[in-house]
């Protein structure tokens, strides 16, 4: 991930861009439609994982297509648009395991700064 997330030491909560101003950025970005899609869904799940010390959720590609509205493949190819990127890394426990999806909301974030501006 692009920053590691810096945890308040009284609270835990993570300090920088949350979901909500991901989003933003996704909106606004330079990316194919199906890779927003991914990203919004990914985003709408996301929680803090206090073991990585990031934003963080656990979907399966068959849920993610759901909730997007979308195929299994399109999901694929948007995970490798947003890999490529540097905005979501991910693993997978063990050969048909849990899926462990890592989100850099910061770069998601910025993302809204470096969008052209609308006509």
């Amino acid at each position: 991930m692009h920053g590691d997330p810096i945890a308040d030491p009284e609270t835990g909560e993570l300090l920088g861009a949350k979901p909500w101003h991901a989003a933003s950025g996704i909106r606004d970005a330079d990316l194919p439609w199906y890779a927003k899609l991914v990203a919004f869904v990914l985003l709408s799940r996301a929680g803090v994982d206090v073991d990585v010390g990031a934003w963080a959720c656990f979907p399966s590609l068959p849920t993610i297509a759901r909730d997007a509205g979308i195929s299994v493949a399109s999901v694929q190819r948007g995970l490798r648009v947003l890999g490529a990127a540097g905005l979501v890394t991910w693993h997978q426990d063990r050969e048909g395991g849990v899926n462990h999806y890592a989100i850099d909301c910061d770069a998601m974030a910025a993302l809204r700064r470096k969008a052209q501006p609308r006509r």
